[in-house]
């Protein structure tokens, strides 16, 4: 009787960790995400910081030190990089909610003589979205540097990209299109060369091309952001008053 009365504490957590078992576990790997999310985050601004000292000449910081002066900007560089990404997908995202919500009236109302035009104005709000879309990155692509090397708040960092960038859009956007021709188009292109030689050929050098292609491809990433800070410190010379790089 004892031994029957003590496995029901046993069997009821048995019971309840069966259940709750796929919350838990879903709650944990959340939990990992998000680690993980923070922990690349602040690598990357790291490194955004010390190849930003590098290529104005100045002596970078051991790494250690780097990452303890890099936590007080996560936060400004994240934000920065979250509020410029809305302020150029927002009437993208509008227009798809102001659609779907104008065609469903439609279809409760029975109303569908206005669908053709509808369409119409949907294909010309998309046009604009991608135009205002391109536009902006271009407007607003040195924000997070601007947060991460000098400790700057989201908005003024925004603000800031902008003002680097008036005046010299076309320059800009033909810099960074050359950019990424080089470091995207390029690196695919020569990974596909490399992955092709070593299927042709085989053996042990198709082990050795699917490692240099591989190579290739996380390399692109560094040497295009190496590129960006190299424009990024070369268009903000034109701006007065500009803060010194942050030591916090």
């Amino acid at each position: 009787m004892i031994v029957q009365l003590a496995a029901i504490p046993i069997i009821i957590g048995s019971f309840l960790m069966a259940k709750y078992l796929g919350v838990i576990l879903g709650l944990i790997t959340i939990i990992i995400d998000l680690a993980l999310f923070v922990i690349g985050l602040w690598v990357n601004f790291s490194f955004i910081r010390t190849v930003s000292s590098l290529t104005i000449g100045l002596v970078p910081e051991p790494i250690m030190d780097t990452f303890k002066k890099t936590r007080p900007v996560l936060w400004k560089g994240f934000s920065a990089s979250v509020m410029s990404g809305l302020i150029m997908v927002w009437p993208l995202m509008a227009t798809l909610s102001l659609y779907a919500i104008a065609s469903y009236i439609l279809q409760v109302m029975g109303i569908m003589s206005f669908a053709l035009l509808l369409k119409i104005a949907l294909v010309l709000l998309v046009l604009y979205s991608i135009i205002h879309f391109i536009l902006y990155a271009v407007r607003l692509c040195f924000n997070t540097f601007h947060a991460v090397i000098y400790n700057t708040p989201a908005m003024k960092a925004i603000k800031t990209s902008a003002e680097i960038v008036r005046g010299r859009w076309w320059a800009i956007f033909g810099r960074i299109f050359v950019i990424g021709l080089i470091f995207i188009a390029g690196g695919n292109l020569l990974s596909g060369i490399l992955s092709q030689i070593g299927t042709s050929v085989g053996g042990a050098i198709n082990i050795l091309m699917i490692l240099l292609s591989m190579l290739v491809s996380v390399l692109v990433g560094p040497f295009m952001l190496l590129a960006m800070l190299i424009l990024f410190h070369s268009a903000e010379k034109n701006l007065t008053n500009q803060p010194p790089i942050s030591k916090v």
